[in-house]
């Protein structure tokens, strides 16, 4: 296993060049291409509350990265996986 990897991998000026066989180098072109359509996609498919979500959680992640904006229903569905946690706050029933 070391030789066969020590065979495709070579050092060039201080980088580690992979070769690639002539499979891999062919599915380059299509595997990208897919990709990025899909990117495209689920881009252009969001609605405006999707894009100020991702736009306040840029924000919140320049000032704070451990803070996050949630829409309304976003944030009542993290209220309820919080609630229904192993720990929490129990009120008493009269």
């Amino acid at each position: 296993m070391q030789e066969k990897l020590a065979r495709e991998i070579s050092e060039t000026n201080g980088l580690i060049v992979v070769k690639l066989s002539s499979t891999n180098a062919a599915d380059i072109g299509p595997t990208l291409t897919r990709h990025y359509r899909w990117g495209e996609r689920m881009m252009t498919n969001l609605d405006s509350d999707a894009v100020l979500q991702i736009y306040l959680n840029a924000l919140a992640h320049a000032y704070d990265p451990h803070s996050d904006f949630f829409t309304f229903p976003h944030a009542q569905d993290f209220a309820i996986s919080m609630n229904l946690g192993l720990f929490g706050n129990r009120r008493a029933t009269a």
